[in-house]
């Protein structure tokens, strides 16, 4: 009994002195001759992110988009948007190619002299790298001391699809009502090529060419149809971050009597009232010019101020 005493008690006073030495060794993983108490995992990192000696930090590198100028997502979910509108990161949300908006005017008088006005249109837009579909209609109608003496609606639909680099193909629609014109209705179908000069995020300037088939009402119960030819362009510049100019024309011929021909352009400026509720203000011009109005006046001018609000 004496003999184990006398081990056990040397066993402790052995590791009272050398209890530095141990703690020295499982801290640092090694021995005080240097060689690594880890034989299987000498050459084998700390995990990512343990927050041991040596570790790698958990850090994920932010979306490409992000590094290319783009801001984080306001909102839960954080993500980032790129330059180009796209959220990048977990929560995606793509831009949505479609566009619309409503468009409302009004002005009127009451008293010894009634007169109300009212102008109302839409417009929709689908606009993606390949297809570009676009829809524009106005209606007009004016009432004085009880008296209709305007009631006109103009509707242009025009799908273009890419074929190669900034050259496309168009097929357009033109349906026009005057109930106080000689040619009170009128609809044309038309196909030809686009040409896109320049299409940028602040400047589109794009030319079309190409030939339809119209219909027209006329006078007395009669119809005629007509082989036209028709060139336009669209001339759209975005002048700050809330206003910008848009513009379009076509000019129509009969293809059998060149002397014969329309004009159809409209322009205006949109200054953006409201970035929350995309409330747009239109101050603009639409012509309407005819060779032959069979017995109407060849031009009508409409100069209007109506509000926007896009969806």
């Amino acid at each position: 009994m004496k003999n184990l005493f006398r081990i056990l008690l040397g066993c402790a006073l052995g590791l009272g002195v050398v209890s530095p030495t141990f703690a020295q060794m499982f801290e640092t993983g090694t021995t005080p001759s240097g060689q690594s108490l880890r034989r299987g995992l000498a050459n084998t990192p700390p995990p990512v992110g343990s927050g041991l000696p040596g570790s790698t930090p958990n850090i994920i590198p932010p979306p490409p988009d992000l590094l290319n100028g783009g801001r984080i997502a306001p909102g839960a979910g954080g993500g980032a948007i790129g330059p180009n509108g796209i959220r990048s990161g977990l929560d995606v949300q793509q831009r949505s190619p479609w566009a619309w908006g409503l468009e409302f005017g009004l002005n009127g008088t009451e008293g010894n002299t009634r007169v109300l006005k009212i102008r109302t249109g839409v417009d929709v837009r689908y606009d993606s790298p390949e297809d570009v579909f676009v829809v524009n209609a106005f209606h007009g109608l004016a009432r004085q001391m009880g008296v209709t003496n305007e009631n006109k609606a103009l509707l242009n639909a025009r799908n273009e699809l890419t074929v190669y680099d900034n050259v496309g193909w168009f097929q357009q629609l033109q349906i026009e009502y005057d109930e106080f014109r000689a040619i009170d209705l009128r609809a044309g179908l038309y196909t030809g090529a686009t040409f896109n000069a320049i299409k940028d995020e602040m400047t589109l300037l794009s030319f079309r060419a190409g030939v339809g088939l119209v219909w027209e009402s006329l006078p007395n119960d009669d119809s005629r149809w007509l082989a036209e030819g028709v060139v336009g362009f669209d001339f759209n510049q975005k002048i700050t971050e809330r206003t910008a100019f848009v513009s379009s024309t076509d000019y129509f011929w009969d293809l059998g009597r060149p002397t014969i021909f329309r004009i159809r352009s409209r322009a205006a400026l949109e200054v953006l009232l409201d970035p929350d509720l995309n409330l747009t203000m239109r101050v603009g011009i639409q012509n309407r010019y005819d060779s032959r109005p069979e017995g109407s006046k060849k031009n009508d001018l409409d100069y209007f101020v109506t509000f926007l609000l896009r969806f």
